[in-house]
């Protein structure tokens, strides 16, 4: 499964984005754009997250696949935890939210794009996601994301 997040407009600390599977068009993404990942391709990985204490997606380079579960334990618990909580330390997930501004851990939001910076319905588009990627690594499929 190849998920391909093109990036389509840039303006302050906002990059919009539209994400796609095998070429089909599923939702709109945001991100910061002082704090979005680079260009290239990436691992995708479900994994339980600490600070959420439930499974999210987590976005990896290939060479850091090993030694992102490691990095989970060394993340400084926070005391209250929501969708837009800044992560203590840089850690790239997708993820529903309703904002970037002030967001520098490299999440992506997914939603429906209502205006400029602006996204709705982040929840559905999420949980649509989510299982996708989940059923496809249960059956063993290798999910990657390509960022252009």
């Amino acid at each position: 499964m190849l998920i391909t997040i093109t990036r389509n407009r840039f303006k302050g600390e906002v990059a919009e984005g539209k994400l796609f599977i095998d070429g089909l068009y599923v939702c709109d993404t945001l991100e910061n754009s002082r704090s979005c990942l680079s260009s290239g391709f990436y691992a995708i990985r479900i994994t339980k997250c600490k600070q959420h204490k439930r499974n999210v997606i987590c976005v990896e380079k290939y060479a850091d696949e090993r030694g992102k579960a490691s990095m989970c334990h060394k993340c400084k618990l926070k005391e209250m935890v929501f969708n837009n909580t800044v992560m203590p330390q840089f850690c790239p997930q997708i993820k529903a939210g309703n904002g970037v501004h002030g967001r520098r851990d490299g999440s992506i939001i997914v939603g429906t794009r209502a205006t400029f910076g602006c996204i709705i319905s982040p929840r559905s588009a999420f949980d649509l996601l989510y299982e996708r990627i989940r059923k496809n690594i249960e059956r063993g499929k290798h999910v990657s994301l390509e960022i252009s």
